[in-house]
């Protein structure tokens, strides 16, 4: 099979690498070992075949989740929650003061705190600045399966005029991709590289929403405010 072949293939081996937890259902070392060595070079195959061919956004955005999987990132969890860009997109964050779950609804134009369970919100009328990305630092790592895609993204990058706020989480995006996704890097970036990809892969619209992950939002029990992605319920599981 090609590396380009069958992307549910691919969707369904990241959900694997994101969904396995060994403490709970633990594993022989030698088997853990290979399963582990099996995800690099699933790693590689997503990133070399799949993520470089033209696909609808369902296929889009489930790929790239499957490749930050791969990587070993916590973000790859996302198969795990409802922020697939449809209509009723929502999420939740732990607030880090009162440890009350907020629900978040996600749109392109921004994010709205959810009062209660039986709570309903409507889209920001208009697209609301996207909070920038912190500075953070890189490590690169050798060898670096996500190189390719870093070119393209470098190229894209270098041929696409974006609104300043926009353009912030591009060149974060594309600094991460330059040195390669590990587990370690910034939860808000990665979410910043989730947004790019969907953005290079045809779908600025959507993407936007993972942009908007930076928001910050206020606990409607303590009124805490904090960055959604920071405190992102999937984080604690």
């Amino acid at each position: 099979m090609s590396p380009a072949a069958a992307p549910d293939i691919w969707i369904l081996i990241g959900h694997i690498a994101a969904t396995y937890k060994p403490e709970v259902d633990p594993a022989p070392p030698d088997l853990l070992q290979a399963f582990h060595s099996s995800l690099v070079t699933a790693e590689s195959g997503c990133l070399s075949g799949p993520l470089k061919e033209v696909w609808d956004l369902r296929t889009a955005y489930y790929l790239v989740l499957a490749a930050l999987a791969l990587a070993g990132h916590p973000l790859g969890k996302l198969v795990m929650d409802n922020l697939f860009p449809h209509t009723e997109a929502e999420s939740a964050a732990i607030c880090p003061s009162c440890n009350n779950r907020v629900r978040v609804a996600f749109f392109n134009s921004g994010v709205e705190v959810l009062a209660n369970a039986k709570s309903h919100a409507s889209a920001p009328v208009t697209n609301r600045i996207l909070d920038g990305p912190r500075v953070f630092q890189a490590l690169h790592r050798s060898p670096n399966s996500w190189k390719s895609m870093a070119g393209t993204f470098r190229e894209f990058l270098q041929h696409t005029s974006e609104r300043p706020d926009l353009r912030l989480h591009l060149e974060a995006a594309g600094v991460a991709l330059k040195a390669g996704i590990s587990s370690d890097l910034d939860i808000g970036i990665a979410f910043s590289v989730l947004g790019g990809l969907l953005t290079l892969k045809g779908f600025p619209g959507p993407a936007m929403r993972y942009f908007h992950a930076w928001d910050k939002i206020l606990c409607p029990l303590c009124k805490r405010e904090f960055i959604f992605a920071d405190h992102w319920w999937l984080l604690k599981k």
